[in-house]
């Protein structure tokens, strides 16, 4: 409705008779629209007119307005319809009327009690504050949220300037705000805070011009709404909305709203950068581009079986970037469905990882190698629990122990520990080193197997205990050493051959350095053989004809006279012959060394007395030679004797020819 202007309507009842003031329909037309009028004489007397102004002219005694044409920005105390009543003021015109001689005066008042009783009562009972002030910011009219709002009574609060009642900060708003009306005519809506009752409180506010006579701006009419509340929750709403950003945009976590479709409706930053490209080039396409069409199948399914009773799943996706790089995403999404129980939307959060899938497949693979090295290891791995018995194994382990398989020897009940042990002492050997320093290595065994008979372990073994230090069980591995136990049992018995033989027997490198002398051939070189001088001993067997030779692949024999410390001398036979490997190179050379020093002296002795009995025989024969021609000479000179006196002469020199007699007459020759 159009603003009344007090002028205009002035020159419209200038023209009418003042009784019609009283009469209808202008007096139910000005009491319609709350104006007041009053005609004045010449004489300032009251001719006629309506509403409370007639009251007030009868009690001041019909003082009458000496303006012939005025409009005031504020209530003039000349007008008879404001005299002594500030609080009713309004526009007020005052025109001369033609022919009479006399005024007529009209006001639109701002007071309740000038307005339309049922305008009155929406204003009084109003929820919003409202006021009018003049250009002064003079309180001309509040209603009774106003007075609350304040915690004032009505009349405490009327013609107080509100420069007096706001702060200072809060009033030099509104006098901007009031500026601004002024200039541009128009009613404004602004928000804005003051502080009541030691509270900011917020309001909505409006600020309408009121216009004189003339159509200016005179006063204007204030209405404020709390929204202190709604205030409160749009901070509210923002902090939580801050919190949220700080939740979603802020953190390492990834989060996606998608549409029933799994069509992406919001991603948060992280989730943006991890797909290298802004989250608005990310709305709208689908959750599940850029995964391998062999797990997709597989997502649907999970995000299939969601329902209102179960509605939160985990899911893992596999996305190719661009680029080719691979990611791997783990997400926790939750269905939100409507009160009819349909799918609305989805709600993810997930984390990117990538390095803990990659560690998985790495660790998946780990696994497998180790189980099949596990599985197919020649070594037997096994673990025992504390009491003995076994509770893991591996084929080897079986195959050791006689068994037909993993499952039967697993099968065993007991301590099977000790019943394959061969001798106590070794089990309580072997636990004594675990308990000692937790582990054992190489320790060596000998069990019995399934079958009944013996074999040789060795077995490399630890204690794995929980965080008390209890034994939780024994694992390690055993290995198959009958083989070497036999071989070895072989070797001793050729080293005790070879160190215990009474030949000498060398070992020589390639480039004739010794590596290896048993104790015979120490003690045929003689006691300077051992030690540093056994590398000398070598020099007479190895001589540069004989490295010549067997540089050549070939084999050397002879003796070798030897000059022992002790100033005697030795003869040694020596064999030495080249040692070849698999592929026929000479890689060492063997030395057999046999004394000849006893067999050189028999050789020796057999010589002299070969020579001894040819001379004996050579004797014999020549002294058979001559006995055959003595013997003549000897019988014929005892025949002589016999013949010849004792006494004569001859018989002496004859006598020494035949020999010695034993006695007179007795002849004692060689027979």
């Amino acid at each position: 409705m159009p603003a009344i202007v007090p002028l205009e309507l002035a020159r419209a009842l200038a023209g009418e008779d003042p009784a019609a003031l009283s009469r209808e329909p202008t007096r139910g037309l000005l009491e319609a629209i709350g104006a007041e009028v009053v005609f004045l004489s010449r004489e300032r007397g009251c001719r006629g007119g309506n509403g409370p102004g007639l009251a007030r002219l009868a009690g001041d005694g019909g003082r009458a307005c000496h303006a012939a044409f005025r409009s005031l920005a504020s209530p003039c105390p000349d007008c008879p319809l404001v005299s002594g009543h500030p609080a009713a003021a309004g526009p007020v015109a005052c025109l001369p009327v033609d022919g009479e001689g006399g005024v007529i005066c009209v006001a639109v008042p701002y007071a309740s009690g000038k307005l339309d009783a049922r305008l009155a009562d929406i204003l009084e009972h109003a929820i919003a504050a409202v006021f009018v002030t003049d250009r002064t910011f003079r309180l001309l009219y509040v209603n009774a949220a106003y007075a609350r709002m304040h915690g004032r009574c009505r009349s405490g609060l009327l013609g107080v300037s509100l420069e007096a009642l706001l702060p200072a900060e809060a009033f030099a708003r509104y006098r901007a705000a009031a500026r601004e009306v002024v200039q541009g005519r128009e009613a404004i809506e602004k928000e804005a805070s003051l502080v009541l009752d030691g509270r900011e409180r917020w309001f909505l506010t409006a600020l309408i011009p009121l216009f004189d006579v003339h159509g200016e701006v005179e006063a204007l009419c204030g209405m404020l709404n709390e929204v202190t509340a709604g205030r409160l929750a749009e901070r509210e709403l923002s902090e939580s909305r801050r919190r949220y950003l700080a939740i979603v945009e802020d953190q390492t976590e990834l989060v996606v709203r998608l549409s029933p479709e799994l069509r992406r409706l919001f991603v948060n930053g992280p989730l943006a950068r991890l797909m290298g490209g802004p989250a608005e080039d990310l709305l709208g396409r689908s959750f599940l581009e850029g995964q391998p069409e062999t797990e997709v199948a597989e997502i649907r399914r999970r995000l299939d079986d969601l329902t209102p009773r179960a509605p939160v799943g985990d899911v893992r996706q596999r996305l190719v970037l661009p680029g080719g790089r691979e990611r791997c995403l783990a997400w926790t999404i939750r269905a939100i469905f409507d009160e009819g129980g349909c799918l609305s939307e989805y709600q993810a959060t997930g984390r990117d990882i990538t390095a803990y899938w990659r560690m998985e497949r790495e660790l998946v693979k780990s696994e497998a190698k180790y189980r099949d090295i596990f599985e197919h290891s020649a070594e037997g791995i096994f673990q025992f629990d504390p009491d003995g018995g076994l509770v893991a194994c591996n084929p080897a382990l079986a195959r050791i122990l006689g068994y037909p398989s993993v499952e039967d020897i697993l099968a065993e009940r007991g301590d099977l520990f000790r019943r394959m042990q061969t001798r106590q002492e070794d089990r309580l050997e072997f636990l004594h080193q675990l308990a000692r320093s937790g582990r054992v290595f190489d320790f060596e065994m000998q069990v019995v197997r399934c079958d009944g008979r013996t074999t040789w372990l060795s077995l490399n073994a630890r204690a794995v205990l929980n965080a008390t230090g209890r034994l939780v069980r024994v694992e390690g591995a055993a290995r198959d050493i009958t083989d070497r136990k036999r071989a070895e049992e072989e070797r001793m018995l050729l080293v005790a051959a070879v160190d215990q033989s009474a030949e000498g027997l060398v070992i020589v490198s390639r480039d004739f350095r010794l590596e290896y002398a048993n104790p015979a051939f120490t003690q045929i070189v003689g006691p300077a053989g051992s030690g540093e001088g056994q590398e000398g001993c070598l020099a007479p067997f190895l001589t540069p004809s004989v490295r010549k030779m067997l540089g050549l692949g070939l084999r050397w024999s002879g003796r070798v006279r030897l000059a022992r410390p002790d100033g005697t001398e030795g003869v040694a036979e020596a064999l030495v012959s080249p040692v070849r490997d698999a592929s026929g190179h000479i890689v060492n050379h063997v030395m057999l060394v046999r004394d000849m020093t006893y067999e050189t002296g028999l050789e020796k002795r057999l010589r002299q007395a070969e020579k001894l009995e040819a001379i004996g025989v050579l004797a014999g024969g020549v002294a058979h030679d001559f006995n055959n021609i003595l013997t003549p000479i000897l019988l014929n000179t005892e025949m002589i004797l016999a013949d010849i006196p004792w006494k004569d002469p001859l018989r002496k020199p004859l006598a020494d020819v035949s020999g010695p007699r034993s006695g007179p007459g007795i002849w004692c020759g060689s027979f």
